[in-house]
């Protein structure tokens, strides 16, 4: 005889360090007496009371970010964890290590297809699969399609001890947006020679905008400073054209969250110097450099991050090194 209930709540469980939404339903399986005639069962309760095993299940999803972007692939978990713990005439102990869930069966839905759908629907993992111990994990692949709101939802049943036990259904609410994005990138690099201190400081901002195709594409502009140090020389340094140009190419995958991996190309920056001797007659000379920033890379999670990573810069027969800080801040698209 079994006896189900099917109090929700939230604990303080969290599974890879993500938010996750939590649900919790409570089997309980009692050792029951029968008695009576052939065809009528009646549970009784022994004196002193009987044993019993309480099964406690937390059922949750991996993080799913809020907005999703249009026409990207998101991979979710579906995670379905045992607690036991068995009453023995009034004392409480603890079950872990026993035995843990057979196989976990997920089916997920999305309420409307044009905004996103599962790929398969259905998916089935065997407990020992997940390497987490008394824990089902199967994973679903999402395609988001077309802006728009609905709702995912999650139907699992899992063989535990013999039985096929069936969750009461996670619902997932999710937001589908063409996503934007600011990018800023503020790059301070030196080089040094026999008497010379080289310094150029650049900063990028630009904006990434999802398309229809699903592509993200962006442009953004370039300034760009640099100063130079040389004993008896007074240089001064005009980039042109100021501001310049860069390209932002950009691959944007679903993952296990949702990342963003943008490719920076810059355009060439003309350099003019005009230099004066400063140890005697004071003779004025003229320099142009033509140089090319060195392509740049980085790859960012979907809500966004501000990071630092080094770069390199040559500018003629220099080579000055430094730091790039980098800034990706999503913009609630359409």
């Amino acid at each position: 005889m079994f006896g189900v209930s099917r109090p929700f709540r939230r604990p303080p469980l969290t599974t890879d360090n993500t938010a996750a939404r939590w649900h919790k339903i409570l089997v309980l399986i009692a050792l029951a007496l029968s008695m009576g005639s052939a065809g009528q069962t009646t549970l009784v309760q022994a004196a002193p009371p009987a044993n019993q095993t309480d099964f406690s299940w937390d059922i949750a999803t991996s993080h799913i970010p809020e907005p999703l972007c249009t026409h990207t692939l998101y991979l979710i978990k579906y995670f379905a964890r045992a607690r036991r713990a068995a009453d023995l005439n009034g004392s409480k102990v603890d079950l872990n290590g026993g035995l843990a869930p057979a196989s976990l069966t997920v089916k997920a839905t999305s309420s409307d297809a044009g905004v996103a759908g599962f790929h398969p629907e259905e998916e089935r993992a065997a407990a020992l699969d997940s390497g987490i111990p008394n824990t089902g994990v199967v994973v679903f692949l999402l395609k988001t399609e077309g802006p728009g709101s609905g709702t995912l939802t999650f139907k699992g049943q899992i063989a535990f001890a013999g039985e096929n036990i069936t969750f009461p259904p996670l619902e997932v609410p999710i937001k589908v947006v063409t996503c934007k994005f600011n990018v800023t990138v503020t790059s301070i690099v030196s080089g040094f020679g026999p008497n010379i201190t080289e310094t150029a400081v650049s900063s990028l901002k630009g904006e990434l905008e999802g398309n229809a195709d699903g592509t993200v594409t962006g442009q953004a502009q370039v300034t760009f400073h640099s100063f130079q140090n040389t004993d008896c020389l007074s240089a001064v340094q005009t980039a042109s054209p100021s501001p310049s140009k860069a390209a932002l190419q950009v691959s944007l995958s679903g993952g296990d969250g949702g990342q963003l991996t943008v490719n920076v190309t810059y355009d060439q920056i003309m350099l003019f110097q005009t230099n004066t001797i400063m140890c005697g007659a004071g003779v004025t000379s003229y320099q142009q450099h033509q140089f090319q920033p060195s392509p740049l890379s980085f790859t960012v999670p979907t809500t966004g991050a501000s990071f630092s990573q080094p770069v390199s810069l040559q500018m003629g027969e220099m080579e000055l090194h430094g730091t790039a800080i980098i800034r990706v801040e999503p913009i609630e698209g359409k």
